[in-house]
């Protein structure tokens, strides 16, 4: 095994422990929103009073539901990226199909990530006009999400190349 395979191995590793943990926090993050985003709309008073003075019940209930939207879906992304490094740790390939089809995941996830953002955003607008903050995180998911479509592109061709390599072996 060369240098770099070996370095590879031991880096899609140690990252596919670090993505796990990440994972894991991730799904606390959506349980905690889900049931602030609940408190919000059935009983605010339950929050401290610090929060309740601060903010309209709508102002809330806005940032519940974009803290849970944005917590799935960063979820859903890290599913596929812990996925793409557990995959490319337990295999002495990287351009396989399956990591092809991990990148693509990952891609489709950040453009419906965006959707989900305009459409949180337009909710949220109709619910309470107020200064909306999160264009820019819109623009950058779908830069995001090419970007990362292109990579599975380049991981396709490869697998391709390594697909001919092997046959003509």
């Amino acid at each position: 095994m060369s240098e770099t395979s070996d370095r590879l191995k031991r880096l899609s590793g140690f990252a596919g422990v670090v993505s796990k943990i990440i994972l894991a926090l991730l799904v606390i993050c959506v349980i905690v929103s889900a049931i602030l985003l609940v408190i919000t709309v059935v009983d605010l008073s339950i929050l401290p009073d610090a929060v309740t003075n601060e903010l309209t019940e709508r102002q809330a209930q806005y940032i519940a539901l974009n803290a849970l939207a944005v917590s799935a879906v960063a979820l859903a992304i890290m599913y596929y990226v812990q996925r793409l490094f557990t995959d490319i740790h337990g295999s002495d390939a990287v351009f396989t199909e399956k990591n092809v089809n991990s990148l693509r995941s990952i891609a489709l996830t950040m453009v419906v990530a965006a959707v989900v953002m305009i459409i949180v955003t337009g909710i949220t607008y109709i619910m309470d006009p107020m200064p909306i903050i999160n264009g820019g995180n819109t623009l950058l998911f779908l830069l995001m999400a090419f970007i990362v479509y292109i990579i599975s592109l380049i991981f396709q061709h490869g697998a391709e190349l390594q697909r001919q390599s092997d046959e003509t072996l």
